[in-house]
């Protein structure tokens, strides 16, 4: 039934698992898709369409014009699988969910067991802007709110 699908994957840069991940199916379920032993309920068919950035019309063949190019809000699915499935977990989240992953994401920061051997992958504007946001709130204060020198 999706006759475009796998075109319309590849040309957004993602792989079967990725969209598997970001549609809560299996990896099957997309192959089976792509592959036209099965086809997608009405919400999934909307979500692929919303991901890959292409009608539905494009998907099930009823429209030859695809609109290959991604949206401008179109998921970044990260350089590894890891982060790939950080993103999609991340994206998931409601606000408040977000938020905690945050706080804890600056918790871990400031263990030195997880710091990293590498240089880190962050471009250097977010990393420095991470760093200078764990030294204001690790910054000793005293007890009535006034900073010591």
């Amino acid at each position: 039934m999706l006759e475009n699908m796998k075109k319309a994957r590849e040309a957004a840069g993602l792989n079967q698992k990725q969209v598997a991940l970001a549609l809560h199916v299996s990896g099957a379920t997309v192959s089976n898709w792509e592959s036209g032993e099965i086809s997608p309920k009405v919400d999934n068919l909307k979500a692929l369409s919303e991901l890959l950035g292409v009608s539905t019309d494009y998907l099930i063949g009823i429209s030859d014009k695809p609109v290959l190019e991604p949206k401008k809000n179109m998921p970044s699915f990260g350089d590894t699988e890891e982060e790939g499935k950080l993103l999609i977990a991340f994206r998931l989240l409601n606000a408040d969910g977000q938020r905690e992953v945050l706080n804890y994401l600056e918790y871990i920061l400031t263990k030195p067991e997880y710091k990293p051997v590498l240089p880190s992958k962050v471009p250097d504007q977010r990393r420095l802007a991470l760093e200078k946001n764990r030294v204001e709130k690790s910054s000793p204060s005293s007890e009535d709110g006034s900073e010591t020198a």
